[in-house]
């Protein structure tokens, strides 16, 4: 997950439960938005990760 950090969030990252999303589309990633997510459990095996091959507007 620390390769997200700073990169353009594709797609909305919302933990569930509650489902409130965190970052949505078109935010950068920071290192906030990642020690959330550590905190609260999630890590690399269950947190979908950048699509590389989605260009930027």
């Amino acid at each position: 997950m620390e390769e997200c950090e700073g990169q353009v969030a594709a797609g909305q990252l919302a933990p569930y439960p509650p489902g409130v999303p965190v970052v949505a589309p078109g935010e950068v990633i920071s290192k906030k938005e990642l020690s959330y997510f550590q905190q609260i459990g999630y890590n690399n095996k269950n947190v979908p990760l950048v699509d590389r091959e989605i260009p930027l507007p």
